[in-house]
C-alpha cells in the first residue's frame, strides 16, 4: 500500500491518522503502573524520591540527590516533630 506514496505524502498521512488508542487493558495498567510508583515514591525519602527522578550522571541530578540526602538526615521529622536524642544518634 505504501510503496508507491512518496516519503512526504506517507508523513503526512501518519501525521493526520496518528496513533491507535490504547486497549483498555494496556490503559489499566500504565494507571496502576502509576500509582503503585506515586506510593512507592510517598514512602521513600527526598534521596530516593530524587534518584529516581533525576539523572546521576549530571551536576544537577548529583546536586538534587545530595539536597535530598541532606533533608532526609535533618533535624525535623516528616511529622513536624523534633525527633528524639535515641533516633538522632541512630541517623
Amino acid at each position: 500500500y505504501w510503496f508507491g506514496v512518496p516519503a512526504a505524502v506517507a508523513g503526512w498521512i501518519r501525521s493526520k491518522l496518528g496513533h491507535a488508542p490504547l486497549p483498555d487493558d494496556e490503559a489499566e495498567r500504565q494507571i496502576a503502573y502509576d500509582h503503585s510508583v506515586q506510593a512507592m515514591l510517598e514512602t521513600e525519602g527526598y534521596e530516593a524520591t530524587a534518584r529516581y527522578d533525576v539523572d546521576e550522571d549530571t551536576l544537577l541530578g548529583r546536586r538534587l540527590i545530595s539536597m535530598g540526602s541532606s533533608l532526609d538526615r535533618s533535624a525535623s521529622s516528616p511529622s513536624g516533630q523534633n525527633p528524639s536524642p535515641d533516633e538522632i544518634r541512630t541517623r
